[in-house]
């Protein structure tokens, strides 16, 4: 924890670095004995509280998070310097300085949240917020996520929406871009139909209202996808430019001919596709069915840090 010595810090600075306007600071702290370390960790960081930050209105937060079998302690500078991306962990830690982030509007253009408990912490504090991540350790609720969010940040002004957490059914996917008109890039974790078919899910008066109005062009899922899934995808979002995808080795012939057969109007303007595993001998087999099949005129594939890029 040497990083963590204020007073090495006020030194160096009061010495050598008279000018100083931004302090800009991040430190990560792993303990397995959670308890124990705390009482030591927060005694360094709250000399961190000492009128000289406190003159400089340099401010820190702390925050906590579990993982498997240990804890991560964030301490990280916040006003004056205002971070693009600002992450919400489990559990909140202490606020150094007089600087209270949870009573003041926060400037972050992306959030990130670990956790639905501290989402009531941060009512109205992310105006200018246009990227939305819901990290992978995030709990779905059962009833509507929307009216939560939504008192967080603005949904009508996210241009950007990564979805990395578990179980997030696709009907709930449908409801959120409802709420998220200006949409253009997604990122699912997954398409999880809870035993819904394709069929019922597009006969739903919501899907047929988001298919007329979202406009994503950059379209991620990090899981493998089938045929079916793909179908539905490029039904809701008919504007695809960019498609990057994880599948079987059996499903590729059968995704590549419907992505690449024409005519077909939903995928008019995709020109990218992208497969995020490159398993061995796909570049061949994609493209002997493409020259086989003549899917297309003009193509270009490559591989490119292990993932599989086609341009057409």
């Amino acid at each position: 924890m040497d990083y963590l010595n204020a007073n090495r810090w006020e030194r160096l600075i009061s010495t050598h670095m008279l000018n100083l306007c931004i302090f800009d600071f991040e430190h990560q702290y792993q303990t397995w004995n959670y308890y124990n370390d705390r009482q030591a960790y927060e005694t360094q960081i709250n000399m961190f509280n000492s009128l000289f930050w406190i003159k400089r209105e340099w401010f820190f937060e702390n925050q906590y998070r579990r993982i498997k079998f240990s804890n991560i302690a964030t301490f990280y500078s916040t006003n004056p310097y205002r971070r693009k991306c600002y992450i919400m962990y489990e559990d909140l830690g202490q606020k150094i300085g007089s600087h209270d982030l949870e009573m003041k509007e926060n400037a972050a253009d992306h959030v990130c949240i670990h956790s639905r408990n501290t989402m009531e912490k941060f009512v109205g504090n992310f105006r200018n917020a246009t990227k939305l991540t819901l990290s992978d350790t995030f709990e779905i609720p059962r009833d509507s996520i929307v009216r939560g969010l939504n008192r967080i940040i603005p949904l009508e002004q996210l241009s950007t929406l990564s979805l990395d957490c578990h179980r997030f059914a696709f009907h709930q996917v449908i409801e959120l871009l409802n709420f998220t008109p200006n949409v253009h890039t997604l990122k699912l974790n997954s398409i999880l139909l809870n035993g819904s078919d394709s069929v019922s899910i597009q006969q739903n008066a919501t899907f047929r209202i988001v298919s007329n109005t979202n406009i994503v062009k950059n379209m991620i899922i990090a899981k493998e996808s089938t045929l079916e899934k793909i179908q539905l995808l490029v039904a809701i979002f008919p504007r695809l430019e960019y498609l990057t995808i994880n599948l079987y080795r059996e499903d590729l012939e059968t995704i590549a001919r419907f992505l690449l057969s024409k005519p077909n109007n939903n995928t008019r303007n995709l020109s990218l596709l992208c497969i995020s595993k490159q398993l061995r001998d796909l570049v061949e087999k994609l493209r002997v069915l493409i020259e086989v099949e003549n899917l297309l005129d003009d193509f270009t594939l490559k591989v490119i840090h292990r993932k599989l890029y086609l341009w057409w």
